[in-house]
């Protein structure tokens, strides 16, 4: 890696480490944290778990019925859509998970407190979450859509 990359990854372990959502540590498993650049956009950190995934059980729950949802919209006066960003952060690891999602760059290994991205089965825990925390609300991954045909949900 360049050392601008270097200096772009070292910026986000210090964020993350910051906001507790990592800690240094050491792990017997670990994945690559890459940094992704892509044409108009900033340079993204992404840890490279393609490894751990093709060695996990993957946990599948069905998708909702886009066309039946869009209906259910379609009638609402009301509509809110809430993106939650870095919405897997919100989510604790267990210890043993932590110890298999361990990263490690040029300058450090360190240990998830929190659901990183890329993990397999990281979309169907958030949908279970999120379905559970707001059971009569449409949730999609990391957006929430909150709708109503005649009062005004949120106030």
């Amino acid at each position: 890696m360049s050392q601008r990359q270097n200096e772009i990854l070292k910026g986000e372990i210090k964020r993350m480490l910051g906001l507790n959502i990592i800690e240094i540590g050491q792990s017997d498993y670990a994945s690559p944290m890459i940094l992704v650049e892509s044409t108009g956009k900033d340079p993204r950190p992404c840890i490279d778990y393609r490894l751990l995934n093709a060695n996990v059980r993957t946990q599948f729950s069905p998708l909702p019925n886009i066309e039946e949802r869009l209906e259910r919209v379609a009638a609402a006066k009301y509509i809110t859509v809430i993106d939650l960003a870095k919405g897997y952060w919100q989510i604790p690891l267990s210890e043993r998970a932590r110890r298999y999602s361990a990263f490690v760059t040029s300058f450090g290994t360190y240990i998830p407190l929190r659901m990183p991205f890329g993990l397999v089965n990281a979309p169907y825990f958030f949908s279970k979450l999120m379905a559970q925390v707001l059971e009569n609300c449409d949730t999609f991954c990391e957006t929430m859509t909150f709708f109503q045909i005649t009062t005004p949900v949120c106030s």
